[in-house]
């Protein structure tokens, strides 16, 4: 291994572990692999069950990729996995380990044998404190386990940030990653949709004008919240559409209810590919995420990407980098159904520059990218990589 000044390549064998590999992480690691050359992409599982449109496997290009299994994860056991991982890591010996979890038994595994094998790890977080409810003891263990497991923090945001200081981690070893997609991808993707919108829209069934969600329906998205309130919003004289983008256990009983009550220009377009999904952006009005819970919420970063006003839950963790209020879009309160209703009018009435509010968040989220995302990623590599050097190894 050798070293070099911070802001220069370090040689060093790095491996970025995740659970499975979407379309989403792609980009992202490609261009870490542009500043950390030695990288091996892990990868677990084959798929989850939760995102059953990712399965399969992902190509990050040239970059060096391992995936341990082939089947779901959940037909996995922690015994197996931590088995694979070992033969995996004895066979690499890895100077530094980016290990995206702490809550599994394997990757905690992971964390103990690179630190026990003089190596450095880093957790990239997302969540932060109030995107479920907390205990103040488990808090404290939890902290007391991460700060021993991880040698530096890639936080998701300033929501992130402040989770990982009450974890007990200091300033100096916290890096503001942020959270991000391949801005490009959606962009043209939307563009391109737009070009052919008339066509379009008759092919994939679509309104003229549709506020757009894009999730799973589950619960915790608080679609059901949704549907209600555009229900009020159409009975009080709204005028838009709204399509799902989806699939969940909520599916039926949302289609049931729209059916009953007659709620017009519901649309339920179902799951979609990566590939997909621009076009729904590209022809939509406006994005709406009413989540209860959510440690970020990529399909800002997507929507804005391709030139949407937003309006999101306070409850989303990206709400105070990506939705500035009156400039490209609105912040709500995802249990006060008048406020959502409001909203919803309000974006559709005339009464905003639309046009100004999808510039903004085309101009916001230029900042947000994977190539920023790589930058301070590997430069908190670089800084694990010098510290080593100067201390030693370390004990786990």
């Amino acid at each position: 291994m050798s070293t070099g000044q911070l802001g220069v390549n370090v040689m060093a064998k790095v491996v970025i572990c995740y659970t499975h590999i979407t379309p989403r992480l792609v980009r992202r690691i490609q261009c870490l692999a542009e500043r950390v050359p030695d990288l091996v992409a892990l990868e677990v599982a084959g798929c989850e069950s939760v995102y059953p449109w990712w399965q399969g496997r992902h190509a990050v290009g040239t970059v060096r990729q391992v995936q341990l299994f082939q089947r779901p994860l959940e037909d996995l056991s922690q015994r197996e996995i931590i088995e694979a991982a070992r033969a995996f890591l004895e066979r690499e010996e890895p100077d530094v380990a980016i290990l995206t979890g702490y809550d599994s038994r394997y990757m905690r595994f992971m964390a103990r044998w690179v630190k026990k094998h003089g190596g450095r790890t880093i957790l990239p977080m997302v969540t932060w404190a109030g995107d479920r409810r907390r205990w103040a003891l488990k808090e404290w263990a939890k902290g007391w386990v991460v700060r021993r497991l991880f040698d530096a923090v890639g936080a998701g945001g300033q929501r992130t940030q402040a989770y990982c200081l009450g974890l007990g981690f200091s300033p100096q070893q916290i890096w503001r990653l942020f959270n991000v997609v391949d801005n490009e991808h959606f962009a043209s993707g939307a563009e391109r949709a737009r070009g052919t919108a008339p066509s379009l829209r008759s092919q994939l069934g679509l309104p003229t004008h549709y506020f757009l969600f894009i999730g799973a329906l589950e619960v915790w998205k608080n679609v059901a919240h949704l549907l209600e309130c555009y229900a009020r919003y159409r009975r009080g004289g709204g005028h838009w559409g709204l399509v799902l983008v989806g699939a969940g256990s909520q599916m039926e009983s949302l289609r049931g209810r729209a059916l009953r009550e007659q709620i017009p220009d519901v649309v339920f377009a179902g799951m979609k590919k990566h590939e997909e999904t621009p076009a729904y952006y590209g022809l939509a009005s406006c994005l709406v995420l009413p989540s209860l819970s959510e440690t970020w919420g990529l399909v800002v970063n997507e929507a804005e990407a391709a030139g949407l006003p937003v309006l999101a839950s306070s409850q989303c963790g990206c709400v105070p980098e990506l939705v500035h209020r009156g400039i490209n879009g609105y912040v709500f309160d995802p249990t006060d159904g008048p406020e959502l209703v409001r909203l919803l009018h309000l974006i559709s009435d005339g009464r905003l520059n639309r046009e100004r509010l999808g510039q903004s968040s085309r101009d916001l989220i230029q900042y947000y990218t994977p190539e920023r995302w790589a930058d301070a990623l590997a430069d908190c590599v670089r800084h694990q990589q010098l510290t080593n050097r100067a201390n030693g190894p370390c004990a786990a």
